[in-house]
């Protein structure tokens, strides 16, 4: 625990930087490709320019296993390729926070915040 008391200012700066970053080049990609690339607005969970890179492509397979399972919805596919921890930790992280879009987005923060935490411990301490 003395470990995060030292370094807690970087592991957070590291997390923002990177998503800071992340969140500039999907902003910029969707401004500039907009034309050659149409989503449909299902596949859209937010409003917010700075939001939407966070919530396409893989999020609208994983928020239908969140809400209905690996069944889909009309219950003709059985959603198999997709590991189910991420789901099942959204899940539960949505009886906290009732929007899964926003839990999924904690859950995966809190994740990203974790592995940082372990390289960062892995790489100083090393001799």
């Amino acid at each position: 625990m003395g470990f995060l008391k030292k370094y807690w200012l970087s592991l957070i700066l590291i997390l923002i930087c990177n998503r800071l970053i992340l969140d500039g080049i999907g902003v910029f990609s969707m401004e500039a490709f907009s034309p050659h690339f149409q989503k449909p607005p299902e596949h859209v969970f937010a409003k917010s320019l700075l939001l939407i890179p966070w919530g396409a492509w893989d999020t609208g397979a994983y928020m239908t296993i969140v809400k209905d399972g690996y069944m889909s919805p009309d219950g003709t596919t059985l959603q198999i390729g997709w590991f189910p921890l991420y789901p099942i930790a959204v899940k539960l992280v949505s009886f906290i926070i009732p929007n899964a879009y926003i839990a999924g987005l904690v859950v995966s923060n809190l994740c990203l915040l974790g592995t940082i935490f372990m390289l960062e411990h892995i790489t100083i301490e090393m001799p």
